[in-house]
């Protein structure tokens, strides 16, 4: 039975090899209610290092959840050298409406923090997630999922630099067993950024999408828990060696779908910014066949990861694999972009002549509004 509190405590008061589930009222709500965020906290035979794992910060994002609940069920506070807490559910209102954003101020708490004590209730949560949950942490773990509407082939993003929290973040990333790894340049109000300020190692995980959750999805979530657990000291063993990572780097591919024709080869070259790879793609080629067509050809130069087709109009998956021989089915009229998104190539409709839609995916990740997908 959780604990309903009002104000978080101490941890390192809590008893050595002790387990405790908390409901944390954090933000009031209109009607008299308020918005409660479920806490668990296990304490092994030691306090440090502390481990915090975070998900559900998109409503949408069901895999870490799931993952994350499956961990605690299985985990043995006597078995652990350190202190762990998890947040399985960080956005209650919108998982409950199975939504990215929170229905409650249509903001999106990963660009919410590090929130306002005072605030709207999305930013009251992030305050309270950021002042008392991650204070004094010394590793963040966040997990997440794709869109709704769309699959991701599962990649890591840590802190882009050479400074120690980054470094540190990136051998994490590695012992964790990710196979696809990506320096996240994180824009303002994303928790990832959040951690790095406060001097935190911190990995933002992206799995699965639709959002629906797999087996596979929360068996790889719960293979990399373990492996950075181990990694992290908090856990017995080594973690296995993981010994060819892919370092991906930010690039974009784009094209009008209205220039497509069997066998065309879409005209616009990929867009490179100072942030990504030195060859960024530069000589990628992608060929597309409309009706049940053929990618013809994706020729990679160093740094994109073109693995999944993704149809955000028609909320199909049309491709799986993209790559040569891969088909392209059902498509959406002709009408629409084409692009080439960091792990996922995808196909939105053109909301009006010579502008990007309002609500384009731009970037390697950037969604909606002119926010970043993380």
């Amino acid at each position: 039975m959780a604990l309903r509190i009002s104000e978080w405590g101490d941890v390192d008061a809590l008893a050595l090899e002790s387990r405790h589930a908390f409901d944390f009222a954090v933000a009031p709500i209109a009607d008299g209610s308020w918005v409660t965020v479920p806490v668990k906290v296990a304490v092994g035979t030691r306090r440090r290092p502390r481990f915090v794992a975070i998900a559900g910060i998109h409503g949408d994002e069901p895999d870490g959840m799931l993952a994350l609940l499956d961990f605690w069920d299985r985990l043995q506070s006597a078995d652990l050298r350190g202190t762990i807490i998890l947040v399985p559910v960080a956005n209650p209102p919108a998982f409950a409406h199975h939504q990215r954003r929170n229905p409650l101020d249509n903001l999106d708490l990963n660009r919410s923090f590090p929130g306002h004590i005072d605030g709207t209730p999305t930013e009251r949560l992030a305050y309270r997630l950021v002042h008392d949950i991650l204070k004094g942490a010394d590793f963040l773990f966040t997990l997440h999922s794709w869109y709704a509407s769309g699959m991701v082939a599962p990649y890591v993003e840590f802190p882009e630099g050479a400074s120690d929290v980054a470094v540190r973040s990136r051998q994490a990333a590695v012992a964790a067993g990710f196979t696809r790894l990506r320096a996240g340049g994180w824009p303002q109000g994303v928790l990832g950024l959040t951690a790095v300020e406060m001097g935190i190692p911190v990995l933002e995980a992206e799995i699965g999408g639709q959002g629906m959750s797999t087996r596979e999805n929360r068996a790889a979530y719960a293979d990399h828990l373990a492996r950075l657990l181990q990694h992290l000291g908090i856990s017995e063993g080594d973690s296995p060696s993981n010994p060819a990572p892919e370092l991906y780097g930010r690039g974009f591919l784009y094209a009008p779908v209205s220039m497509w024709r069997p066998g065309r080869f879409l005209p616009r070259s990929p867009i490179c910014t100072a942030n990504h790879l030195p060859k960024c793609a530069l000589r990628t080629r992608v060929w597309l066949r409309p009706s049940g067509g053929l990618c013809r050809s994706i020729r990679e130069s160093s740094s994109l990861p073109f693995t999944r087709v993704c149809d955000r109009s028609c909320h199909t998956l049309l491709c799986d694999m993209a790559g040569v021989g891969d088909r392209l089915s059902p498509q959406c009229g002709g009408k629409g972009l084409v692009w080439a998104v960091g792990a996922c190539l995808i196909i939105r409709p053109r909301m009006h002549r010579g502008s990007f839609p309002p609500r384009s995916i731009v970037g390697a990740s950037k969604v909606r509004d002119g926010g970043w997908r993380n």
